[in-house]
């Protein structure tokens, strides 16, 4: 049984302060968090905010093995569990979950870096194989041309892979293919989107749904 990531999206309700424990919310996340360290099967949490979008919450846990999660979740306290982070998450946006297999894992290194870029691309299952595997592959050429070069601002830690389950994107099946990139700050990821290395290799194909973010990731 090999070792998953546990990926999970959380937009919260309006004036939601998660950070603020004396809150009804604050107390959820903290709960989330202790949790997360604390149960079988899990090897290491992370969670963070966008720094783009206070609203916009990651969490990320590794698990031993994807049967390790399921086991989790079939504890008789898992639903009271699941109802508590629901509370928080604002009706008309879409959450999300999933678990990945990433390469290298864990991909602790990249979401150890000052910010983390978290890149979400969306392909219809029908089109992971060839639209799909290309982005991934010309995604990868990019950032190692970055890490080549020595690139300022990229920390050179890169973990990626593809969510094992599939997921509703816009009432399409697909599969999410997830990339988290280091980075010593956000704009050492602007500035090296100019330059010449990166100009030189940048992407030859984008998928028509991305998602991309920038978290300063915490683990306890």
């Amino acid at each position: 049984m090999a070792p998953v990531t546990e990926v999970a999206f959380l937009p919260l309700r309006p004036s939601v302060d998660i950070n603020d424990t004396s809150t009804s919310e604050g107390k959820v996340m903290a709960n989330m968090v202790e949790v997360g360290k604390h149960a079988p099967g899990v090897q290491k949490n992370y969670w963070g905010i966008e720094e783009e979008n206070a609203a916009h919450v990651h969490l990320m846990l590794d698990w031993d093995s994807l049967e390790a999660h399921k086991a989790y979740q079939a504890r008789p306290e898992y639903p009271e569990f699941l109802a508590a982070a629901r509370s928080m998450v604002n009706p008309e946006s879409t959450s999300e979950a999933f678990h990945v297999s990433f390469t290298p894992h864990p991909p602790t290194p990249a979401l150890q870096a000052p910010v983390t870029e978290i890149l979400r691309a969306y392909y219809p299952v029908d089109q992971v194989s060839t639209e799909g595997v290309a982005f991934e592959a010309d995604l990868l050429r990019l950032l190692g041309a970055l890490r080549a070069h020595g690139v300022p601002g990229f920390s050179g830690e890169i973990s990626s892979g593809w969510s094992l389950e599939e997921v509703d994107y816009e009432s399409t099946p697909s599969k999410v293919f997830v990339a988290y990139i280091g980075w010593d700050s956000v704009q050492a990821h602007v500035d090296a989107t100019k330059s010449e290395i990166y100009q030189a290799n940048r992407l030859s194909r984008l998928p028509k749904a991305i998602k991309v973010a920038h978290v300063k990731v915490k683990s306890p």
